[in-house]
């Protein structure tokens, strides 16, 4: 074997070990939110090893007991104009993730 060909598996080698810990960190943290008549309902998308160990939200700083361990709210009323998420969650390995979004509370149809 050539010592270019040699330097070139090497290559591919190493960076073939890289790839996974790189795929592992691409996964997106999000969240999603549909308001509509005064209310909102919405969706967290948090990336980590299942099952999570806590979930709690915040709606524009108050803590929201009502919806803890879950990522799927129930539809909720909200005031008229922004409104900001935050979701505070815990995977299995221990890691917190905090994903935090705007959103405009409407009065007309839903989105």
């Amino acid at each position: 074997m050539s010592n270019r060909v040699r330097v070139l598996v090497t290559a591919v080698a190493a960076l073939g070990l890289m790839a996974p810990a790189t795929a592992a960190t691409a996964t997106p943290d999000y969240l999603v939110c549909d308001s509509g008549g005064s209310k909102f309902q919405c969706v967290a998308y948090p990336s980590g090893p299942r099952p999570l160990q806590s979930v709690q939200w915040t709606v524009n700083g108050n803590y929201r007991p009502s919806l803890n361990g879950i990522t799927h709210t129930p539809v909720f009323g909200c005031s008229p104009g922004s409104t900001q998420f935050v979701i505070t969650i815990v995977d299995a390995n221990g890691v917190t993730q905090v994903i935090d979004d705007y959103d405009f509370c409407r009065t007309g149809p839903w989105t």
